[in-house]
């Protein structure tokens, strides 16, 4: 019987002693996360940034989007004016890949959580509203600093300039309907940043661009301004430029023109009047 009662004492206090030592698992909750998300800037008149007043996000989690927690449709998007604060309620302890996408209301560009869209067709030559900005933003599961994403713009900007407008005009040949023809990607991935599926464009020209380049006496006007979605690496592509005036046309080819994104591309010179005098630089 001492056997007994010794041997069910020592079970007690061998379980006593595992309870004790247990801990209990740490329970992660919800945690509100704030972004600071910031457009970059391309400076001079053109390419500020300041049109994209759209933004968007999907929020993925192990390769699985978040539609409880994504924006994707334009009801669920913020403003934004070259930045804004945003918050989104995520789970501690868990990393995230968060997908950002700015844009102008107007432009017709897709954004369906993965990837955008461009629809070309339905653009025009000089319109500051097609600019746009996009980021994978990874969200470490044990960053405790402010997020700030600064977005990039998955555009380069095509530039044509021509120094002989009165030159052509005193000749009796007044710029009309002019047009560029050119080949950019029309999808962007938004994870990758890698843009896909070229098409042959033609850009008629709604509106004269408001741009100069140079100072005095060596001003151009620019007269064409297109963004064109590239890939990371400078691209060169062939650009067409055609215009009318009065009873004549002029129709002008620039081959293995330099594109990058983020940076504007000139084509300049006296584009009117001659076809041989003119200079390609980023």
């Amino acid at each position: 019987m001492k056997k007994l009662l010794f041997f069910l004492a020592a079970l007690m206090f061998v379980a006593s002693c595992a309870k004790d030592t247990t801990t209990t698992p740490e329970v992660k909750g919800e945690k509100v996360v704030s972004f600071k998300v910031t457009a970059p800037k391309i400076q001079t008149r053109y390419g500020e940034g300041a049109e994209a007043n759209q933004l968007f996000w999907a929020v993925y989690k192990n390769g699985q989007r978040l539609d409880d927690i994504s924006a994707i449709d334009p009801a669920e998007a913020v403003a934004i004016n070259m930045s804004v604060d945003v918050e989104i309620t995520l789970m501690e302890g868990i990393d995230y890949d968060i997908l950002f996408w700015a844009q102008n209301e107007d432009a017709p560009y897709t954004f369906d959580g993965a990837k955008v869209t461009i629809n070309y067709n339905a653009l025009s030559a000089n319109k500051e509203a097609y600019d746009a900005f996009f980021r994978n933003y990874h969200v470490d599961a044990d960053q405790t600093e402010p997020h700030r994403v600064e977005l990039r713009r998955p555009f380069a900007q095509l530039n044509i300039g021509t120094a002989d407008t009165a030159k052509a005009a005193t000749a009796g040949f007044t710029l009309e309907n002019p047009s560029v023809t050119v080949e950019a990607c029309t999808v962007l991935d938004l994870a990758t940043g890698e843009a896909s599926e070229p098409q042959e464009l033609t850009f008629a020209m709604s509106q004269k661009a408001s741009d100069t380049y140079g100072d005095d006496p060596d001003t151009f006007d620019i007269i064409s301004m297109n963004y064109l979605l590239v890939n990371n690496e400078k691209e060169v592509v062939d650009v067409t430029f055609n215009a009318e005036g009065g009873n004549d046309a002029i129709e002008r080819e620039y081959l293995n023109v330099p594109l990058q994104r983020n940076h504007r591309t000139y084509i300049l010179g006296d584009i009117l009047t001659s076809s041989k005098l003119f200079n390609v630089y980023i």
